[in-house]
């Protein structure tokens, strides 16, 4: 009857066949219901297939713009892409999903973005003397709709970490998957910054280190690199970002590559050097034995809505 075809229909139903059966219609009519399955089956394989093609054109639209980025000047060359790489591999190890670490890939792709506009417009990488190049980036990322491939709350994480990248402390966030995506991004940034800044070791000015930096380096207190006066407070602000890193898989690379000693080898020598370098050793030695809080990660990798 009416109702029950109503019923069964608004339960999913397909179709009905009535009684009596007549074989030669049963027979069409189950073959057109297979026929429509294979029909959605395949609508679903070509979406998918779809999908995934246009996800790496725009990763390659995206990674030739940092390419672009980097080429500015020879020693970033290569710099977003390492980021990228360094951002990925730390994901995969903490236990994010494979598509959070494609999204954190593009991320770190993305993350100086900002650059291009510096650059073209005040012929500098310096945010102190142009613009702050994470904001220019946020800008450059809503004008030309870099985003608009990923969902709304991919781009808000996004958006956090590129904002968040180059600032003395991330702040507060959202939530911890915010957090997480600026740690994230910032670790691959050090790890690579002090790559990219090893050739410019600045030797000694004559000047020493400035009363209030030897002060903050002996207390462990991050120093602001603009306020530097000196070549060698510009060694003790590198030399204080290991406590702004969150990662022991970062500090591990960071200490194997020899970038700590070398800084310390490059500081004038005195008592409260030897009070800071002591403490600061004392510190890499003790984080690398930790085992990293994850918690940021399984806390919201289960969340439906975030999958």
């Amino acid at each position: 009857n009416p109702n029950s075809e109503t019923k069964g229909l608004g339960l999913g139903a397909m179709d009905f066949i009535k009684k009596p059966f007549i074989p030669e219609v049963l027979t069409l009519r189950v073959r057109h219901i297979i026929d429509l399955d294979h029909l959605q089956k395949d609508l679903t394989q070509e979406v998918e297939k779809k999908t995934k093609e246009n996800e790496k054109l725009f990763l390659h639209v995206v990674a030739s713009l940092a390419d672009a980025i980097d080429a500015k000047d020879t020693y970033t060359n290569g710099h977003s892409g390492r980021i990228a790489m360094y951002s990925k591999e730390i994901a995969s190890r903490y236990g994010y999903s494979r598509k959070k670490q494609n999204d954190i890939f593009m991320m770190g792709l993305l993350h100086d973005v900002g650059r291009f506009r510096q650059f073209t417009v005040y012929r500098t990488f310096k945010d102190h003397l142009s613009e702050d190049h994470a904001t220019a980036g946020l800008k450059l990322m809503e004008e030309h709709r870099l985003l608009d491939g990923l969902l709304s709350w991919e781009q808000s994480l996004v958006r956090f970490a590129v904002e968040r990248h180059n600032k003395k402390a991330i702040g507060s966030a959202p939530d911890a998957c915010h957090l997480g995506y600026a740690k994230l991004i910032r670790d691959a940034d050090k790890l690579d910054i002090y790559h990219v800044l090893e050739p410019f070791l600045p030797s000694e000015d004559g000047s020493g280190v400035s009363p209030n930096f030897i002060e903050k380096f002996v207390e462990a207190v991050q120093c602001d690199y603009t306020m530097a006066g000196t070549e060698d407070d510009k060694k003790l602000v590198r030399l204080m970002w290991v406590y702004d890193v969150y990662f022991a898989w970062t500090l591990r690379r960071i200490e194997e590559r020899g970038y700590i000693e070398k800084l310390i080898r490059c500081l004038p020598k005195g008592e409260k050097v030897e009070l800071g370098v002591a403490r600061l050793r004392g510190y890499v030695r003790n984080k690398l034995e930790e085992k990293d809080d994850i918690g940021f990660t399984s806390s919201w990798e289960s969340d439906t809505s975030l999958s």
